[in-house]
């Protein structure tokens, strides 16, 4: 949360020249746990409309380090209810269709 707010913040008091630009969140190492937490938070921010700046484009992370623990899900042990979703979302994006950011939401 605190980061959420430091990114808000950032845009809105700090700098509100960024407000409305493009941006992506990146890292690497134990960007690997807080990276994708992070960018969950922003799309619920801005859903909300907590978060002013509508348009996050995505994150990228390099060399991450997740522990032993989650390692193996890296390795495509994704159940495929969640695989048919990320390939109709992936499909969407393609097209240039907009998301439904309550995918991840309800019970697959």
């Amino acid at each position: 949360e605190l980061n959420f707010n430091a990114l808000k913040d950032f845009m809105t008091r700090v700098h509100p020249n960024y407000a409305l630009r493009d941006f992506y969140l990146t890292g690497q190492s134990y960007a690997g746990f807080y990276i994708p937490w992070l960018s969950r938070r922003l799309l619920r921010g801005i859903q909300s409309g907590d978060m002013k700046n509508t348009n996050f484009r995505g994150f990228t992370e390099s060399g991450i380090v997740a522990g032993a623990a989650l390692a193996h899900l890296t390795y495509g042990t994704i159940p495929q209810k969640y695989t048919d979703v990320i390939f109709r979302a992936w499909q969407k994006v393609q097209k240039g269709e907009e998301l439904d950011l309550n995918m991840w939401d309800h019970d697959l």
